[in-house]
């Protein structure tokens, strides 16, 4: 089977994690192909995809219509002959007339609603949503009925299991830094309440990721005072976040809305205590609560109070993250999502 996978830039984020680590594991059984609409792609990330895949890029200047780009495209499909396009942004429109499997896969929660997104999802041969919460969405946005479900991939097997409860507690939040949607103002502030309380308890937490939210809540965290307990770690290669997860106490994610919550899925597999919003979604993620805590979005006092739960009940704390990296294990590996895929493109 020839299989491409198409995308719109190829930047290190997690659709494109999960598009190498798919194509990566596509690779051993079947002719995969990379095709990047726009830019060259980061370098790093490239690097990292099976030498056995074909990279093409289409250098089409972002809403661009001409012509040209699409006599590229149509000389690519005579070249490759693919048997599935597999699309990674609901909005391309491009190849969707070529005879072949049209697959697409919506990464996050719908956006406002298009007419030409509409068409695009009405003419795939099927939509996955990476959660039953994206799929839920969008059958109630777009009224779709050829919508499947498939949880994203980790690579479960390289995390080895993280320590449980020590003190002071080292918390963990791995995504970009961005409050608008991954919320870490509201952990932050969580972590200055609990230091207020009668018996305060004292967290330190390490931010892992980088992003336009930094400046904000880095003076976020000097206005109130935890320079020495807030650390930005910055942009990490994924090796080295698995490394460093053994290390911490509970993993903390406060999104306020999420596709999926891949980085909760990491944290489940290395055994590490995970603390989660209520978004469906993340909520999806640890089984509405038994493979982990949730509190109310946008709450930092309910994050607060979680928190301090999970820190004066260790044993059911260890016991659920026990649990987790069990289903981690065969629900959210790598192998499970190709698997899942490979069905979905014999069934179309």
């Amino acid at each position: 089977m020839t299989i491409i996978h198409i995308v719109t830039s190829f930047m290190p984020g997690g659709a494109e994690m999960l598009v190498c680590d798919l194509a990566n594991r596509q690779a051993e059984t079947h002719r995969v192909h990379l095709l990047i609409l726009h830019g060259e792609g980061d370098e790093a990330l490239l690097q990292q995809l099976d030498t056995r895949i074909g990279v093409h890029r289409l250098h089409r200047p972002p809403r661009s219509l001409s012509p040209r780009y699409m006599l590229r495209l149509h000389r690519l499909m005579q070249q490759l002959r693919p048997d599935v396009l597999h699309y990674h942004l609901h909005r391309n429109r491009l190849l969707i007339h070529y005879p072949a499997r049209h697959i697409i896969t919506v990464h996050g929660m719908p956006g406002s609603r298009s007419v030409l997104t509409h068409l695009a999802l009405k003419l795939a041969d099927k939509v996955v949503g990476i959660s039953s919460a994206v799929c839920q969405s969008l059958k109630k946005q777009y009224r779709l009925h050829h919508t499947a479900m498939i949880h994203n991939g980790i690579h479960t097997e390289q995390l080895t299991p993280a320590r449980h409860i020590h003190y002071p507690l080292k918390l963990v939040n791995v995504a970009r830094l961005d409050p608008t949607d991954k919320a870490q103002d509201i952990l932050i502030r969580a972590i200055h309440l609990l230091r207020l309380r009668e018996h305060p308890l004292h967290c330190e937490l390490d931010l892992l990721g980088d992003g336009a939210g930094r400046p904000m809540l880095e003076a976020l965290v000097q206005q109130l005072g935890l320079q020495r307990v807030v650390h930005f770690r910055g942009q990490l290669p994924r090796q080295e976040i698995y490394r460093r997860l053994s290390g911490y106490d509970i993993m903390v994610h406060p999104s306020r809305s999420e596709g999926f919550g891949l980085a909760v899925a990491e944290g489940m597999a290395a055994g590490l205590p995970v603390l989660v919003s209520d978004c469906p979604a993340l909520a999806e993620v640890i089984r509405q609560g038994e493979l982990g805590e949730l509190f109310t979005t946008d709450s930092p006092e309910s994050c607060a109070d979680a928190i301090e739960y999970m820190a004066g009940h260790p044993e059911e704390t260890r016991h659920k993250a026990a649990d987790a990296r069990e289903y981690a294990a065969g629900h959210y590996s790598v192998r499970a999502m190709a698997d899942a895929y490979e069905r979905l493109y014999l069934s179309v």
